[in-house]
């Protein structure tokens, strides 16, 4: 996947979109693949099934994500990648994400929410409308649980969540890159409304 970092303006879809399966391609852990149409993550059901057709016009069927390795979906030209991935809060357990960013450091998103779905860059994710929790994951580690952003408003970050934010990136990157903690202190990123100030500066300045 290019790399692309997510901004927080782009496009929403539609109400007209909102319920709807969207274009999707499944592969499954053995290598089967079925393209077809598919719900959002958001609307697993508690017993971890995806509802998906093979067709728009198609029967309705269902599948387990412990059966999946991967579910791309696509509106127009973007792709967006959902996959599985082991998170230490989560005591290693994996956990389906949208994979936001992809380089030194792979960024994913959740939502803590049931709510409407957005492309944005080209990739796929859940609009934050209430707390995205960015996971952050290093070449093949698990995945770390970095940032987490409570919207009090739109595109409001308080002074609380600022503290609290800037403190869990620094200690994300300090032994991995100290350049990013002397970086901040000295002026030179600042966090904003998402944690991608820190990520690029890694990208760029970083081995």
């Amino acid at each position: 996947m290019k790399k692309s970092i997510i901004v927080l303006t782009g496009l929403v879809l539609s109400s007209f979109f909102y319920g709807q399966k969207f274009q999707a391609t499944l592969t499954f852990k053995n290598g089967k693949v079925v393209n077809g149409f598919a719900d959002e993550l958001a609307k697993v059901n508690k017993k971890n099934l995806l509802d998906y057709k093979e067709s728009k016009d198609g029967q309705k069927q269902q599948v387990s994500l412990e059966d999946l390795s991967k579910i791309e979906y696509r509106e127009g030209d973007k792709i967006a990648l959902a996959e599985p991935i082991s998170i230490v809060e989560f005591k290693n357990a994996k956990k389906w994400l949208y994979k936001i960013y992809s380089g030194k450091v792979n960024v994913y998103t959740f939502s803590n929410t049931s709510i409407e779905s957005s492309f944005r860059n080209g990739n796929f994710y859940s609009n934050e409308t209430l707390q995205t929790v960015y996971v952050f994951q290093y070449k093949n580690d698990p995945g770390n649980i970095v940032t987490s952003i409570m919207d009090a408003g739109p595109l409001t970050v308080n002074t609380f969540q600022k503290k609290a934010n800037v403190k869990m990136l620094l200690n994300y990157f300090k032994d991995k890159c100290p350049k990013v903690n002397e970086a901040y202190e000295k002026g030179e990123i600042e966090f904003k409304k998402n944690p991608f100030t820190f990520v690029e500066y890694f990208e760029k300045k970083c081995n």
